[in-house]
Order: C-alpha cells, then sequence, then structure tokens
C-alpha cells in the first residue's frame, strides 16, 4: 500500500543526505595537548568516515569486537535509511522508528553532546534523522486511521 509521493520524497532525500553526512565534519572541539614543553591548541573535527576508519583500524589490531560495534554503529548511523529503501512503508516506518533511539544516542553524542561547536554537517545529520522519523510516524498514523474505518465499515 503506497503513501503519499511526498513522504517517499522526504524520505530517500533524507536518506541520501544522511549518507552524505558520512564524509561531512559533524562537529569540531579544541583540544590542549603539550609538545615539546608547551601547551598547543589543535583542533579535531569529528567525521564519520574517520570513525568508521578508526573502527576497521582496531578490526586490524586484533580488537574485533571494539571494531566491529564501531563499523555497525557507522552503519546504522548513516546507512540503513538508505537499505530501507526496497522495504514496504510500513516495514520502513517501523524499523526507522525503532532504530531512532539507538541512532539518536550517538548523533547526539556526535554532535552536540561533547562537541566544542557543531558544524553544518552535524545539523544537516540531525534534520535529516528528524525528519525521517517524523515521516515515519505520519506512515504509521495514517496506516492506523485506514485501519480503524475499514474496522468501523466492516462492522
Amino acid at each position: 500500500m503506497q503513501t503519499n509521493w511526498w513522504l517517499h520524497l522526504v524520505r530517500r532525500c533524507s536518506s541520501l543526505l544522511i549518507a552524505l553526512c558520512f564524509v561531512l565534519p559533524l562537529s569540531q572541539c579544541d583540544s590542549v595537548v603539550e609538545e615539546d614543553g608547551k601547551a598547543v591548541t589543535k583542533e579535531y573535527s569529528f567525521v564519520g568516515a574517520g570513525f568508521t576508519n578508526g573502527a576497521l583500524t582496531d578490526i586490524g589490531k586484533g580488537q574485533v569486537v571494539n571494531g566491529l560495534a564501531g563499523v555497525a554503529i557507522s552503519a546504522l548511523v548513516f546507512f540503513l535509511p538508505l537499505s530501507t529503501w526496497h522495504m514496504s512503508d510500513m516495514k520502513q516506518a517501523v524499523l526507522l522508528v525503532a532504530a531512532a533511539p539507538c541512532a539518536g544516542f550517538f548523533v547526539y553524542a556526535w554532535t552536540l553532546g561533547s562537541a566544542g561547536q557543531t558544524l553544518f554537517g552535524g545539523f544537516l545529520l540531525i534534520a535529516c534523522w528528524v525528519l525521517l522519523v517524523l515521516s515515519a510516524c505520519v506512515t504509521m498514523g495514517m496506516r492506523a486511521v485506514r485501519w480503524r474505518k475499514q474496522r468501523l465499515h466492516s462492522v
């Protein structure tokens, strides 16, 4: 059963933009390190691709559990919405709503929670996940209304 075309458009655009956020810097923080007896401030930016690269490096060093967890987290946050394109509207909606708390935790931690400054990629990632969850809720709400009407007419 197909829902409105605009829900599909919102989901598709959001999914593509979330995948794009994989290579965009999400947040930036300053860190003071000691070099040659002097305190030096270095800027670090968090990028999803860098996080995944670090997880793959952990796997190469023999820390398989940590590495696989990092890859799974990265896949959940950045690529799960793309992988649901082939599903029916209701299955896609349920999966996105179920995954949202876990993905939301990591999105928050990477962008707002521990960051000194949230960059454009971070705001884009947050906005796209919010749009995905809202469109999934609308889909489930429309399905519930349709189901309720069918039950009322069948009695």
